[in-house]
């Protein structure tokens, strides 16, 4: 029985190998619809540079810009120096540190000061 039908297969299927080309060749696109466009492609190479262009206008011979001489103007305010320093004492058992403003000496209050009194560093000894 599988004999048999693979004889009367292999005939139709050798027939219908050799009619669809030449069927195919006759298809016109009427009768069916358009596909999908496809993906675009890359775009090309850019092309060769233009020709070269006129040489322009050389323009007015200049003098560099500055300003003129003037005056001298008002000071400005006074700048800020500050000192500091360090000392070490020798501190015994139940001695006692102050710290006080020196009134005769100038006081500076700006906010161009850098630095600030932070604290006392002590070392029993």
């Amino acid at each position: 029985m599988v004999s048999l039908s693979v004889y009367a297969l292999l005939p139709v299927s050798v027939l219908l190998w050799l009619v669809s080309p030449s069927i195919s060749d006759k298809c016109d696109s009427s009768f069916g619809f358009s596909g999908v466009p496809g993906i675009p492609g890359t775009p090309g190479t850019n092309g060769n540079n233009g020709p070269k262009g006129a040489k322009g206008d050389p323009g007015e011979d200049t003098q560099p810009v500055r300003g003129a001489k003037g005056e001298l103007g008002a000071p400005g305010r006074p700048g800020v120096l500050l000192t500091s320093g360090s000392v070490v004492l020798d501190l015994k058992q139940l001695d006692t540190v102050g710290v006080y403003i020196c009134t005769k000496s100038s006081q500076i209050i700006s906010k161009d000061a850098d630095n600030t009194f932070t604290g006392f560093l002590l070392f029993p000894s």
